[in-house]
């Protein structure tokens, strides 16, 4: 048998030490378990979200504020009686108060849930 210089030993160990961790790969990926992650299986690096620019962020911003105040313009008209146009254009998507918020209530119910069977004999 012909003695392996220490050059090409490390060479087969590293060989069957990537073919052991491409079975253990798939035996985890089989299982459905989370994968694990060695010195020779690097976790991958996470990638980055995007970052909103200033600009994004102001305009963000000043439709906020464009909505709370429509949104109170039409509280404060709402408590005199009063209808505002601009109020309920600009308040969209939020809840007025009266039948707007009971119709808001009526889609935010929970679901019936279904009960349990028992289990077989």
């Amino acid at each position: 048998m012909p003695k392996h210089t220490p050059d090409e030993m490390i060479i087969e160990k590293e060989h069957y030490a990537m073919i052991g961790d491409s079975l253990d790969v798939a035996f985890v990926d089989l299982m459905g378990m989370d994968p694990f992650y060695t010195d020779r299986n690097p976790k991958p690096p996470t990638p980055k979200l995007p970052t909103p620019t200033p600009e994004e962020i102001a305009a963000a911003e000043a439709a906020a504020a464009e909505a709370a105040a429509a949104a109170q313009a039409a509280a404060e008209a709402a408590e005199r009686g009063e209808t505002v146009e601009g109020a309920a254009e600009g308040a969209a998507g939020v809840p007025a108060a009266g039948e707007g918020a009971a119709e808001g209530a009526a889609v935010a119910a929970e679901p019936v849930k279904e009960p349990t069977p028992p289990p077989p004999p």
